[in-house]
């Protein structure tokens, strides 16, 4: 029996099945879908002594070209029976109750109930509501406000747009804009939906949007170590589209176009005392900490210091391994993840993608085209690429 370092598996799930916190919690179709056309995700992270859980074996021209370009070389393991696999380390996307239970912790610990508060939005309001106190640049506009009823609700974002936020989601699930005094059914339902499962909502005033961006960070034995800025993109709703990558620098520059590179440095500071004392005695592991540059009111550009806070991998700090491992020096591309609705949609567009924007390998690192991160089939629906040095991919 093979006795590995780590074992990973990818488990986009996370925060539903702690919200719903049963072990033997299924997640939705779609997301079940994702987390097997994604399983092979961790090997960018992993190292030559670790196994990577796949739903499907890839081909041996895509394992063989990943171990030649890039000296990827995880083991993979298929299957269900985890019983017949040892790790000294089990490292999911994620942590939850049905985690715990698939990769049978239970020997070795188990999912605590009081963990659960921990990985809410209230967790990161707080954290917010502390930096406020120390950074004098945080306005306090910004705090979100817990609701507990429909008629909370309505008090609270009675003039403006508004969002409202589940306690427990992630990659802009979880999230509805309302505007005006007067909530539509449908929404409302949604709300007493959101309600009645996970007993709060967290209200914030909509802000004028100019850049998403997200420190990461990784949390051992009660400290927390800064590992990385990344810069990344959402959709209309909110929902997680792509990564920047490429080096810190780059992201710095970009950041650094809009707000003071001093802000960025007393941000991080600050935090990483806040984490220290708000997650490291509860938590290990990789965390990242959703942030944004907007425009206020008056026109002024501003920072959310705590948008989010994953207490996870988190595509940014994949977005930091591809960074560093992947790509050339002074490279520069897009991390991307793509749904699609249809069989075959997901192979058309790789195909496309490669002919159009073929890959240029110095050395063992990319200087620039498209490559799929993910194996592809006819029933592919996600994929997760990369397209380095040159403009947006157009199918």
């Amino acid at each position: 029996m093979p006795k590995y370092s780590r074992f990973f598996v990818f488990n986009p799930e996370n925060e539903m099945a702690i919200a719903d916190g049963s072990p033997y919690y299924t997640p939705p179709a779609t997301i079940l879908k994702m987390a097997e056309d994604l399983s092979y995700l961790p090997a960018y992270y992993a190292g030559d002594r670790d196994v990577v859980w796949v739903k499907e074996m890839p081909d041996r021209k895509f394992l063989e070209e990943r171990k030649t370009w890039f000296r990827l070389a995880p083991a993979l393991v298929t299957g269900e029976n985890q019983d017949s696999w040892e790790a000294e380390e089990f490292c999911p996307w994620g942590w939850s109750p049905r985690m715990y239970f698939l990769l049978r912790q239970g020997q070795w610990g188990e999912w605590k109930k009081e963990l659960k508060e921990l990985y809410s939005r209230q967790t990161a309001a707080a954290c917010l509501q502390a930096l406020c106190r120390k950074l004098d640049f945080v306005e306090e506009e910004t705090l979100p406000v817990q609701c507990k009823t429909l008629p909370d609700i309505e008090n609270t974002a009675k003039n403006g747009t508004f969002l409202v936020k589940a306690p427990w989601s992630s990659s802009g699930r979880g999230l509805l804009r309302i505007s005006g005094d007067e909530i539509p059914l449908k929404s409302r339902e949604w709300l007493g939906g959101i309600l009645k499962k996970q007993g709060y909502v967290m209200v914030e005033k909509e802000q004028e949007r100019v850049m998403d961006f997200a420190m990461e960070f990784y949390a051992s034995r009660g400290k927390v170590e800064f590992k990385g800025l990344s810069c990344f993109m959402t959709g209309k709703a909110g929902e997680y589209t792509g990564n920047c990558v490429g080096s810190q620098e780059m992201m710095e520059r970009r950041l650094t176009a809009w707000v003071e590179k001093e802000k960025l440095e007393r941000i991080r500071t600050e935090l990483i005392q806040v984490l220290t004392e708000a997650i490291a005695p509860h938590y290990s592991g990789y965390m990242g900490v959703d942030m944004m540059i907007y425009r206020n009111r008056m026109g002024k550009i501003c920072i959310q210091p705590c948008l989010e806070i994953n207490l996870r991998y988190t595509m940014g700090i994949l977005a930091l391994f591809l960074s560093e491992r992947l790509l050339a020096p002074q490279a520069e591309g897009i991390f991307s993840i793509v749904h699609y609705t249809s069989d075959g949609e997901a192979l058309r567009f790789h195909e496309t993608a490669s002919w159009q924007h073929p890959l240029r390998l110095q050395g063992q690192k990319i200087t620039r085209g498209y490559i799929a991160l993910t194996p592809l089939r006819q029933d592919t629906r996600f994929v997760a690429y990369l397209q380095v040095g040159e403009n947006k991919i157009q199918l």
